[in-house]
């Protein structure tokens, strides 16, 4: 067995509906994948639905937005199979509105330049739970500003207007994943430079995995990770971090996976501390 556990959708910051999604693991041969879109864990109930349906098993999860305090970085956190989602929706709630209200103050500097309105964005946002700034640009791409989403007009567009989104910190989102009842996972810590990171929270038992075979971890990446997976006993991810037409460099869904003896490590994991909670 094989699966791609990194993927989002149009409910987030993806560009592909959540139908279209399970209908493309399939042709990729995926035995198994996990909706993880960022904050929010609105499309899991169709997807796991839609996925029986067609011999595909999905795997609950979402990507939580954070930030390490100590260093003012980014980190993503990965949480997979949570017993109870509420805890947790009710903090990325916060993420999702403080995104929305980061994204209308930015559509306001670039109607000074663009003839580009919040309609528009709506249009190009397609049932996303927030607006990210992809839908602004889209919303440009329709009026044939750019041909596509990540391009040097990208920067020129959003590079001067400031855009700081409320996050929680890691180390708080991590202990809620344990509260929720779910697995915590570091989602590609090459990306962001959280290698240093990534052994704090392993050393304290803050999560139970890390994010091993992703697009963006280089080949230093891997062997700084597979240090600490075998020192700390973590389980190694994998997945694509599928994201659509809204990326800069294509991952279809099963560009990076994982084995299926990785999620039955998950899944132990998960009815271990659950049965501590």
């Amino acid at each position: 067995m094989i699966g791609d556990m990194h993927c989002h959708s149009n409910l987030s910051d993806g560009s592909t509906h959540v139908d279209r999604i399970v209908e493309y693991a399939v042709r990729a041969g995926m035995d198994f994948i996990s909706l993880s879109d960022h904050d929010t864990m609105d499309g899991v109930q169709r997807a796991v639905s839609l996925g029986k349906k067609a011999g595909l098993e999905v795997v609950p999860g979402l990507e939580i937005s954070t930030v390490d305090g100590k260093t003012g970085r980014n980190a993503h956190l990965l949480c997979y199979l949570p017993k109870y989602p509420d805890k947790l929706l009710a903090m990325t709630s916060h993420t999702l509105a403080s995104r929305r209200e980061q994204a209308e103050c930015v559509l306001q500097e670039v109607r000074k330049h663009y003839p580009v309105t919040k309609a528009d964005v709506e249009r190009a946002a397609d049932g996303s739970t927030t607006i990210y700034r992809q839908h602004i640009m889209r919303a440009l791409m329709e009026q044939g500003y750019s041909q596509a989403v990540f391009t040097d007009f990208f920067k020129e567009v959003f590079s001067s207007i400031p855009y700081k989104v409320e996050l929680p910190d890691v180390r708080d989102a991590a202990k809620l994943v344990r509260e929720a009842g779910g697995v915590a996972v570091l989602a590609h810590p090459g990306w962001y430079d959280s290698l240093e990171l990534a052994e704090e929270l392993a050393k304290s038992g803050a999560i139970q995995g890390i994010e091993l075979s992703h697009p963006r971890n280089t080949d230093e990446d891997k062997k700084a990770i597979m240090r600490l997976i075998n020192e700390y006993a973590l389980v190694p991810t994998g997945g694509s971090d599928y994201h659509g037409f809204y990326t800069s460099n294509p991952h279809p869904i099963g560009t990076c996976t994982m084995p299926g003896e990785a999620l039955e490590l998950l899944r132990r994991i998960r009815e271990g501390l659950n049965g501590r909670l």
